[in-house]
């Protein structure tokens, strides 16, 4: 296992990003999660994602495309009860253009030639302000709605004009939850995994998704972690 140890770890040290980076990654997200914590109505806030994770992978031949940062603001249904499945039906269209429109200005304030986009599921914030590696790390914001007979939240599908049931904040629990041996383990696993899955072709001539929280059951233990993943 001494060697094969020893290769995992070569491979490992071209996909993890830079100390710069990651520092500038977990700035703009807290840019964007600050800002989006003060939209009225706002509940809280959260991190997501392979950074929250300790997954984030950046591979050293495409450091040009840089990080990408999660995270999350859920609304109060209080203040918005017409919103989703649970309320009136209302799709999440508006609403995530309200926010888009209302984290603009602070956003811009720290990164003059941001711009942001509505995607499918979140709100895209380009800061187009490159490192002097190249890399220019962006942060997707999801908005989501607290459900009301179940955990988790709806979140947007913009493209669909409605929402849909996910739970980003227990992905993140269970990915970062004790102990740290299987947490480190699993996060090296994942990141390996998940190297495979974006950047290899596939016959259809796309690529494959990245690893969901059912890598938290496969990987159990160091030695099932091997077995799967390695």
């Amino acid at each position: 296992m001494g060697y094969t140890a020893e290769l995992l770890d070569r491979v490992r040290a071209q996909l993890a990003p830079t100390d710069e980076a990651l520092g500038e990654a977990r700035k703009r997200r807290d840019i964007v999660k600050d800002a989006a914590k003060n939209f009225t109505g706002a509940l809280r806030a959260f991190n997501s994602g392979s950074l929250a994770h300790g997954t984030a992978n950046c591979p050293i031949h495409r450091r040009d495309q840089g990080l990408d940062a999660d995270c999350g603001m859920v609304l109060d249904r209080r203040r918005y009860p017409e919103l989703g499945p649970d309320g009136f039906g209302i799709g999440p269209g508006a609403i995530v253009g309200q926010v888009k429109d209302g984290i603009t200005g602070k956003v811009r304030a720290e990164y003059p030639a941001a711009q942001l986009q509505i995607t499918k599921r979140a709100i895209l914030v380009s800061c187009h302000s490159p490192l002097s590696t190249g890399e220019d790390p962006t942060v997707d914001l999801v908005i989501g709605l607290t459900r009301r007979d179940t955990d988790g939240l709806w979140i947007p599908n913009t493209e669909q004009h409605r929402w849909d049931p996910s739970d980003p904040e227990e992905h993140t629990r269970l990915l970062t939850a004790e102990p740290k041996s299987l947490r480190v383990t699993r996060a090296r696993c994942i990141r390996l995994a998940n190297l495979r899955c974006s950047y290899r072709p596939v016959s259809t001539g796309g690529t494959v998704c990245l690893v969901t929280p059912s890598s938290c059951r496969l990987v159990s233990s160091h030695t099932d972690g091997c077995r799967a993943w390695c």
